[in-house]
């Protein structure tokens, strides 16, 4: 993937992310408009005017609110996984296609020791000198790994 397909790729995510919003302003909008439109304004003789919100404008604001945010949290939801998804096929088509003479590096931790489950009376009647054999540890850089495993390949 070079660079030209990443910068595409964050283009079309900014392009979905402001169209999302615009799509939810329109919506919140139109809920502020009716939640206006049904309000009814007093203004006493001794005071400064003030609007009286009916129960009709709460209701049809509230429904266009909660209708934009739900598209909000579902469209951030869908932009989630999307990223996540394409990350993951994108891993997976990379791994398909390496080829078979691609050098995979991979660095694990040491073999762990395994004990014996024999009663310890037979431990301690064995000799002395008798020698226990110890796997022989890889290399912990990642470049002596890799030389190790090329010249493995190479024979």
């Amino acid at each position: 993937m070079g660079t030209r397909d990443v910068i595409s790729t964050g283009l079309s995510f900014l392009v979905v992310v402001v169209v999302l919003h615009i799509i939810v302003a329109i919506i919140w909008g139109i809920g502020f408009g009716l939640f206006e439109l049904f309000a009814t304004e007093e203004c006493p003789e001794w005071g400064d005017c003030y609007s009286e919100y009916s129960t009709a404008s709460w209701i049809f604001g509230m429904l266009f609110w909660v209708v934009a945010g739900i598209i909000l949290f579902c469209g951030y939801i869908g932009l989630w996984t999307k990223l996540f998804t394409d990350s993951i096929a994108m891993g997976v088509y990379k791994a398909n296609n390496a080829g078979e003479d691609a050098l995979v590096v991979v660095q694990s931790a040491p073999a762990p020791t395994v004990v014996s489950a024999a009663p310890m009376a037979s431990v301690a009647a064995a000799p002395a000198q008798q020698s226990i054999p110890v796997q022989q540890q890889q290399p912990q850089d990642p470049q002596q790994n890799a030389m190790v495993l090329e010249n493995q390949y190479q024979q």
